[in-house]
């Protein structure tokens, strides 16, 4: 197979792996959206059984969620393919012609490169934490009550 084809291939893969990805994550958003229900692990109270439960094609939010990460990570699989068929060409933008600037080129692209890397990462360096339905449903209710105006000092009027 040519090179041609090959990278036509997998763009086209690309292409309909993007596609799929915005179309799950546009259905969780708002066809979907949070607190429209789980089947399982909304509680054992006295009326869990009675929560409605929004389905779209039989599926619930959770479980597009479930198709939206394994499209994700069959996009990044494609994604390395196709950097690395263009490897060439990466490194040749970056290195280009000979000047007096290649040098601040490569160190910008560099980098930019530690600098995306670094942001990735973050997300599996922070702590998490846990609290119950209750205490979250509270703290956002908290959060987003306006909070009362401060006064300042009364002045007395002049009689």
């Amino acid at each position: 197979m040519k090179r041609v084809h090959l990278n036509a291939i997998i763009d086209a893969i690309a292409l309909v792996g993007f596609m799929a990805l915005a179309s799950t994550g546009l259905v969780i958003r708002y066809q979907l959206p949070p607190g429209s229900g789980e089947a399982f692990g909304r509680g054992t109270g006295r009326w869990a059984g009675e929560r409605s439960v929004d389905l779209l094609w039989g599926l619930t939010r959770h479980e597009w969620g479930d198709y939206h990460y394994w499209i994700a990570l069959g996009l990044l699989a494609v994604l390395s393919i196709h950097l690395f068929l263009h490897w060439k060409w990466i490194v040749g933008v970056v290195h280009g012609k000979q000047t007096d600037a290649s040098g601040w080129r490569l160190a910008i692209g560099l980098f930019s490169f530690a600098a995306i890397a670094t942001v990735m990462a973050l997300p599996f360096f922070a702590n998490t934490s846990t609290m119950t339905r209750d205490q979250l449903q509270r703290q956002r209710i908290e959060s987003a009550a306006p909070a009362p105006a401060e006064e300042g000092p009364r002045q007395s009027m002049p009689e």
